[in-house]
């Protein structure tokens, strides 16, 4: 059976490896900008599915292995006073 292939784990065990793996990622991705001397900070906002979405991103212009999301934020409303308030 599977349960004899991998222990299941809790809701709240899982999470928190997901957390930390994501971490790590997110880490080791920072570290590829560290070597060039400009980043930029782009900001997007889009629908997916009829989901409004913010999207914060840092990159280097000159490479496109270093693209990393900051920060999403869903709902997002899109006005100036929306703007303001996420940032």
């Amino acid at each position: 059976s599977i349960d004899k292939l991998f222990k299941p784990i809790s809701r709240q065990t899982l999470t928190k490896k997901f957390i930390s793996s994501a971490n790590v990622i997110f880490d080791e991705a920072i570290k590829k900008l560290l070597p060039f001397k400009y980043v930029r900070v782009a900001i997007d906002a889009g629908k997916i599915r009829k989901t409004p979405y913010l999207n914060v991103i840092i990159s280097n212009c000159f490479s496109n292995e270093c693209t990393n999301v900051l920060k999403t934020i869903e709902n997002f409303g899109g006005t100036g006073a929306d703007y303001e308030k996420k940032f």
